[in-house]
């Protein structure tokens, strides 16, 4: 199972302030697909301003299970594509 851990670029690394979502998802994609829609949620929140979105969005990271390396997915490189740089 995939799983969402989510920090506040506000509180960054402060790991008090970050959570796990509470869904859990069969593929990588599915995975990949609610963090996108949580980065544009707090994309549209700030106003679509990639400084703000830095500043304030949440981050989420993608965490497979134990026998995948690393999911490739960067909430600040998609609010780049959704805000513009």
């Amino acid at each position: 199972m995939y799983r969402i851990r989510v920090w506040d670029n506000f509180h960054y690394q402060d790991d008090d302030e970050a959570y796990w979502l509470k869904e859990e998802f069969e593929t990588e994609e599915e995975a990949v697909e609610r963090a996108k829609q949580i980065v544009y949620e707090s994309c549209k929140d700030v106003g679509f301003e990639l400084a703000k979105y830095t500043m304030f969005g949440d981050d989420p990271v993608v965490l497979g299970p134990p026998d995948v390396p690393r999911v490739m997915f960067s909430g600040r490189e998609y609010a780049r594509e959704v805000c513009g740089s």
